[in-house]
């Protein structure tokens, strides 16, 4: 399924016929990126304040092996040096953090502590980290120090952030139709049934989630 489909969705059901479209190139590019954004952080847990027919508190990733499953097209790796006990993220289009593993793994990944229990830690023989219980913590936005120093290297395992849907219009001169090209989202077939459903109800029209499913049946089917 691609982006094409989903305009396809949302045109048979705004009731426009094959030589139109219900939003130009430009819009569908906005509302199809915005959607996917909201679809996104919804399944991280992250809703973005108050979504239509949806309560504010969610379950995000983790919760279940769907959600991990509609997450994996942007699940990522990478491995970082440890620089003066501190790691940087800078580069890594990441939403999302995982967890962070050492290099070589001894026992398990790290405990993500804050600036208090970290002083806490640091100080107390009993609790200071180990290559076993090693430790974490943010000192900005992209960069945290690790515990302990004996650690070279890690492995980050993250979510990156949806890419860009880019949506153009041309005209195929044979057959006079539209012709619909683009960046495609990495989303499953499900989800872009999902955000073509949205896109139908910020629109205006009040369908069931169901019914948008059937129609994308029938469109993905017959091609049109």
């Amino acid at each position: 399924m691609t982006n094409h489909d989903i305009i396809k969705i949302v045109n048979f059901v705004l009731n426009k016929d094959i030589n139109g479209n219900a939003f130009g190139a430009t819009e569908f590019t906005s509302i199809i990126n915005a959607q996917s954004l909201r679809l996104f952080y919804e399944k991280l847990g992250l809703p973005q304040e108050y979504s239509q027919d949806a309560p504010i508190a969610r379950n995000g990733v983790g919760v279940s092996k769907k959600l991990v499953s509609d997450l994996l097209p942007f699940y990522r790796t990478s491995t970082k040096t440890v620089t003066g006990g501190q790691v940087s993220l800078t580069g890594l289009n990441m939403e999302y953090l995982i967890s962070v593993i050492p290099v070589p793994v001894v026992a398990r990944g790290f405990d993500e502590v804050n600036a208090d229990e970290l002083a806490n830690r640091i100080v107390n023989p009993i609790t200071y980290p180990s290559v076993s219980d090693p430790i974490m913590c943010w000192i900005d936005s992209t960069a945290f120090i690790v515990y302990p120093a004996t650690i070279t290297s890690v492995t980050v395992h993250y979510y990156t952030t949806p890419g860009t849907a880019v949506v153009t219009f041309t005209t195929d001169p044979v057959t006079l139709l539209p012709v619909y090209t683009g960046t495609e989202l990495l989303w499953s077939d499900a989800n872009k049934v999902e955000i073509a459903y949205r896109i139908i109800r910020d629109a205006g029209v009040n369908i069931e989630r169901s019914d948008a499913m059937q129609y994308a049946d029938n469109v993905i089917k017959t091609g049109r």
